[in-house]
This record gives C-alpha cells, sequence and structure tokens, in this order.
C-alpha cells in the first residue's frame, strides 16, 4: 500500500510508524530510567547482600560505557545489514534489557546493560541510516521533527502506565522517605515495559524498505564495490579517524555535554525527586514529571518544523542557543531547589534557596477533612434537637471549650505533619480515638460541655507529639556492657561511642561529637532489676542520626560487631517497639535451629546477616524475647518448616 504513494506523503507515513515504534521501545527506557535507581535502591532495602544500593546508577554506567565504546564498531555493522534489520536487532536488545529487571539479580542486569549498550550504538547507526533514506536535503528537519514528536510520547505513555502500578500497593501513596518499590510492583512495571518493547520489534519488523529519490543516503553512497571484510575495515578506520577531525574535536565539547545532560534528565534528576522527603506526598511525581518531558519535547518537535521553513539552518546554530538558554534556566532551578544528598540516598536536608514541598492539595485535604468533620459534628443549630434557649446562647461555655478543642486539634495536625510517618502512627491513632469521643460526646450531650477527657486526650497527644519529635534525633545501641558503677558506665559509654565515631570517619558525626552536641544516657535511668540497660544516643538533628545509622549498617564497625549481640537501631515508639518484640519470635527460633547468629530484625522485618554466622551469645536459648512462647506448637511448627526449607536451599 505504501509503495503507491508519492514521495513526499510516503516519508511522512513512514515516519509516522518509525515514530510509534521508537514511542514503544521508549516507553521502558525512559520510564525504566526514571525509576531504576530507586527501584533497585528498594531492592537492597530488602536484600541487601543480593543488590548493590546504587546498582541503579552502576548498571546505566556500565550501558553508557559500552555505548560508548559501540559507536565506533556501530557503522561496521551497515556493512552487511539493512538499516531495518539493524534496528530491529537493536531493539531487541531492548526488550531483553527490560525483562532482565524481572530476576532483581544484580549481575544480569549489568550484563544485559551491557549489551544493549552495544546495540544501542547499532541501533543508533540504523536509525540515522533509514531517516537518510526516507528524506532529502531539504526534509530532513521536517521529518526527523515530526519522528521525534511522536517518539516523545513514550514517557507520557510510560509515566501513565505507572499511576495503577503505584496504586497496586497502599504504602506508595503514603508520605515516607522515599518511593519504595515492592517486588511485585517491580515485576509488573518491567513486565509491562517488556511487552510494550515486544510490540516495538514488531513494528520495526513491518517497516518498509523503499528509498525516496534524491533521498540523503544516494547522495552519499560509494558507488565502488568492495569485499564486505574490507568494508568493514574501512568503516572502523574512518571513524576512528573521525576522531581527530577538526570539525568533530571543536564539537567534542557539545557532544560531552550531550551525554552528561542525557544523564541527568533521564536518571539523576528523576531520581532526586523520589529520595527527597519534602516530596513524598507527590505520590505521582515521576508521572508528571514524565508528561512534562513528552510535552517539552512534543512542543519543541511541532516547533522545529515551522521554524526550519522560517530560519535558515535552524537545526544547527539557531537551535543550540535556544537549546542552550533553556537548559541554563533549567539547571539553575536545580541547583537552587535540590538537596544535597538527594541524587544518592533518600534524606530530608535542606536545599541552597527554594525548598521542594508536596503539592498543596495534600495539606489542603487534611484541613478539608477537618473542617468537614467539625461540620458533621457539630452542625448548625437548625440541624440540632431542639434545646433550651437558656443553655445555648451565643458565647456560651459550650462553644469556647469545642472551639478550644478543635484549635488543639490544628495544632496537632500541624504537628503530626512535621514528624516522619513511622514515628507518628499512634498519634493518628489517637487523632481517631478524639474524634470519636467528639462525636459521642455531641450526639448524646449536644447542649453540654465536651468532658474533661477529650480535652486531656488532645493534651496528652500534643505533648506526645514533642516527644517523638525528640525520638527521631535519637539512636539506641543495645547490648553494650555496663561498669560496676554509675560513673564508669557513663565514662566507658562516652569511649565506646568516641571509638565507633572515629571509625565511622564522618566529618559530620565527628564535628558534633567535638562540639558536645551528642549527648548520651542509659535508659532507665535506674537499673533496677534489669541486667541490660540500652544507650540511647541523642544526636542534634535527625539529619545526622539517620547519617549516623546509615553509616553503622553500610560499614560495620568492630566496635558495634565485635561482641554478639551488640546492635543499634534508632528510638522506636511504644507501637513500633510491640512491633519489634512481636517479630523476634521468629529468628529466635531459626538461630536456635541454625546454631549461630543468622537472622534477625530491623524495621519489623527479617534479615539476613552477611558473613559467617556469629556464635550464639551464652544463655541464648533459655532467654526467647518477650511475648515467646517455646512451647507453642504452632510457632514450633513454622520454624522446623522454615528450618528445613533453608537447609534444601542450602544444599
Amino acid at each position: 500500500m505504501l509503495s503507491n504513494l508519492k514521495d513526499s506523503r510516503y516519508a511522512l507515513v513512514t515516519a509516522i510508524i518509525l515514530g510509534i515504534a521508537h514511542m514503544c521501545m521508549f516507553v521502558g527506557f525512559d520510564t525504566g530510567s526514571f525509576i531504576v535507581e530507586s527501584v533497585l535502591y528498594s531492592v537492597h532495602q530488602r536484600n541487601p547482600q543480593d543488590m548493590n544500593r546504587h546498582a541503579g546508577y552502576y548498571g546505566q554506567a556500565i550501558m553508557y560505557a559500552f555505548n560508548m565504546v559501540g559507536h565506533i564498531v556501530a557503522p561496521a555493522a551497515l556493512c552487511f545489514m539493512s538499516a531495518k534489520w539493524t534496528m530491529v536487532l537493536g531493539s531487541l536488545f531492548f526488550t531483553l534489557s527490560f525483562g532482565s529487571y524481572i530476576f532483581e539479580n544484580e549481575m544480569i542486569i549489568y550484563v544485559s546493560g551491557a549489551l544493549l549498550g552495544l546495540f544501542y550504538a547499532i541501533y543508533n547507526a540504523g536509525y540515522s541510516r533509514y531517516l537518510t533514506q526516507i528524506s532529502t536535503v531539504h526534509s530532513i528537519e521536517k521529518i526527523n521533527g515530526l519522528e521525534w514528536s511522536i517518539a516523545c510520547f513514550g514517557t507520557l505513555v510510560g509515566g501513565l502506565l505507572i499511576v495503577p502500578l503505584i496504586r497496586m500497593n497502599p504504602n506508595s501513596t503514603k508520605p515516607s522517605l522515599y518511593k519504595e518499590y515492592t517486588d511485585t510492583q517491580v515485576q509488573c512495571m518491567f513486565g509491562a515495559f517488556t511487552v510494550i518493547g515486544l510490540l516495538a520489534n514488531v513494528i520495526y519488523c513491518m517497516l518498509p524498505t523503499r528509498k525516496v529519490k534524491d533521498c540523503i543516503s544516494s547522495i552519499a553512497k560509494d558507488t565502488e564495490e568492495k569485499p564486505k571484510l574490507n568494508e568493514i575495515r574501512d568503516s572502523i578506520v574512518d571513524t576512528a579517524k573521525a576522531f581527530f577531525d577538526p570539525l568533530v574535536l571543536q564539537l567534542s565539547p557539545h557532544f560531552f555535554y550531550v551525554g552528561v545532560q542525557c544523564a541527568v534528565w533521564l536518571t539523576i534528576y528523576p531520581t532526586t525527586l523520589q529520595f527527597t522527603k519534602h516530596l513524598s506526598h507527590s505520590t505521582y511525581v515521576i508521572t508528571i514529571y514524565g508528561c512534562m518531558f513528552s510535552i517539552g519535547e512534543f512542543a519543541m518537535g511541532l516547533l522545529t518544523v515551522p521554524l526550519a521553513k522560517r530560519i535558515n539552518n535552524f537545526g544547527q546554530t539557531p537551535c543550540l542557543i535556544l537549546s542552550m538558554v533553556l537548559q541554563a534556566i533549567c539547571f539553575i532551578l536545580i541547583l537552587i531547589s535540590t538537596a544535597n544528598r538527594s541524587t544518592s540516598v533518600p534524606n530530608n536536608d535542606p536545599t541552597l534557596l527554594i525548598q521542594p514541598k508536596p503539592r498543596s492539595f495534600q495539606k489542603i485535604r487534611l484541613r478539608i477533612r477537618s473542617d468537614l468533620y467539625c461540620f458533621h459534628n457539630f452542625p448548625s443549630l437548625s440541624t440540632m434537637p431542639p434545646t433550651p434557649p437558656t443553655t445555648r446562647t451565643k458565647g456560651s461555655s459550650t462553644d469556647a471549650a469545642i472551639s478550644k478543642i478543635i484549635g488543639l486539634l490544628q495544632s496537632l495536625h500541624d504537628k503530626v505533619d512535621a514528624i516522619p510517618k513511622c514515628e507518628c502512627s499512634i498519634l493518628r491513632q489517637e487523632i481517631n480515638e478524639v474524634k470519636a469521643s467528639l462525636a459521642n460526646t455531641v450526639q448524646v450531650l449536644p447542649s453540654q460541655p465536651p468532658p474533661e477527657s477529650t480535652y486531656a486526650a488532645v493534651k496528652q497527644a500534643l505533648t506526645d507529639a514533642t516527644t517523638y519529635a525528640d525520638k527521631a534525633k535519637r539512636a539506641v545501641w543495645v547490648g553494650l556492657q555496663e561498669g560496676t558503677t554509675t560513673e564508669e558506665t557513663t565514662a566507658n559509654d562516652q569511649k565506646a561511642i568516641e571509638s565507633l565515631c572515629s571509625e565511622l570517619n564522618d566529618p559530620i558525626i565527628s564535628a558534633a561529637l567535638t562540639e558536645g552536641s551528642i549527648k548520651h544516657h542509659r535508659h532507665p535511668e535506674k537499673k533496677g532489676e534489669r541486667h541490660k540497660r540500652i544507650l540511647k544516643i541523642e544526636f542534634p538533628s535527625q539529619k545526622i542520626r539517620d547519617q549516623f545509622l546509615s553509616n553503622v549498617r553500610s560499614s560495620r564497625p568492630p566496635t558495634v560487631t565485635k561482641q554478639a549481640g551488640n546492635y543499634i537501631r534508632r528510638d522506636l515508639c511504644p507501637f513500633e517497639l510491640d512491633l519489634e518484640r512481636k517479630a523476634r519470635s521468629e529468628p529466635f527460633e531459626l538461630n536456635r535451629k541454625m546454631g549461630g547468629l543468622v537472622y534477625g530484625i530491623r524495621d519489623e522485618k527479617l534479615i539476613k546477616f552477611n558473613g559467617t554466622p556469629r556464635p550464639l551469645p551464652v544463655g541464648y536459648e533459655t532467654r526467647p524475647p518477650r511475648g515467646h512462647a517455646i512451647s507453642n506448637d504452632s510457632t514450633r511448627l513454622l520454624a522446623d518448616t522454615q528450618f528445613q526449607t533453608i537447609l534444601s536451599i542450602q544444599q
């Protein structure tokens, strides 16, 4: 059917088909690049021994490194393959790369990334050749602009595609330190990218091979026939010589910049959006980023066509100047609005000038809920049961008490918003209890002042908010031996903290220790009947506390690991402590069966320790965790089953 079209119409239709195939391929490539670091960081958090914390960045670096080398030999592929089948071959490795993430295996991801880099270069060579076969000197800008405009919809489609996948996990829509992805979400996301990649492979196979009259490739075609091996050799030699061409050397800074900004826009900056706590309320920040990415590229693609007609050589100097101005503005905005460490780890650091904030409707929704709650529970006089006029007058003590409680609730909302999710669960529970209490009060005694217990509950919740804010700045050292006297214990604790900070070798933590900002005390204050008391370490800010915990977990300093039963965690609230105590039964049974410290609990989750298991502490088997019953048949059956499974895997 396309063979009967005029050259101009044929070129446009082919460019559209090529753009659709390009778009399907870039749905997975661009969107996957947006989330790859945060996705693999989530896998690392669940299985630190199986995935590097920066595997996303390393995989991208490997891919780009092999892509750079691949471009040296990629033109040689056109000596024995047509442009169409070169694109088909290259697109197949895009699909394989998407599928490799389903297995969540670090080495498979690295190997597939290296292969993708090589064949991406081959794809680019075939793609460029194919464009020259359907374009003339006068139509190349229009054809390229149209094809690229369609291809840029890949990030829009990908951004919308991950919306239902994000909603699969209810925790993904809640505020947290960063965007975390479950195993199911990862497999569904990259499974969808793989299916769309297969569609791109099919479309590339169906591309027509007709060339338009006076196409660019026919002008540059060498009429001299050569043996294939000589042609391949000459192609590689010509590519190597091009590195030393004066014009190429003159443009090399621009090429270097294009490579840097490609990595920034596709991987680094989207990662900062997901690693910044201030944006954690914005559930669909990557969807919004992908949509804006597509709209911007599509707009410039459409502008290229009319501007190319009006401005001579628009694709050269004018286009570069416009790009330079726009990107300079973007990079300045990124510089002043991005937290210092958001490119590498989840954090709550301040920015240089502009502090990013979650979408305003999140807080508006919280306020509307409070207002609607007050509206439903304190309706107007016309909807309330009739009351004696002497008991409900304007300015009565009931109105004053209700207004005071509403004010306290609003203040409580502000305090809850200011502390991390993991440390305010019990506060939100108290809010619900207060709401229920107020609702019952209004329904039962609409004309009476609210009981004192309601007011006391709100005051207690406000007091707890301050307590939990203090907990966010503390770490807890469990298992550190005490001295015979209080003075000896305090001195030994100080030496242990100094030794630990020295092993961590972190300048910020060392400076805080030198300034005396790091304080410590045993909890509880009096030893009583407890054989061991925990050591609470207080830092000047939550940022330094988080950095301290991260360094301890990653470097495993000898001061902590040399003695069995020693570990450091954050200061948990009562609700989290209860969850952790209940979760300790599982590793206790497994360690008892294995005869060593193989498993433990971190943030209420079962983890497996790296390296050779340490021996069980003396009396470990006779000291089960609080709330554990050794005689419980169901618990024993569960432990035995898991133990047999572990032995089978090891064998």
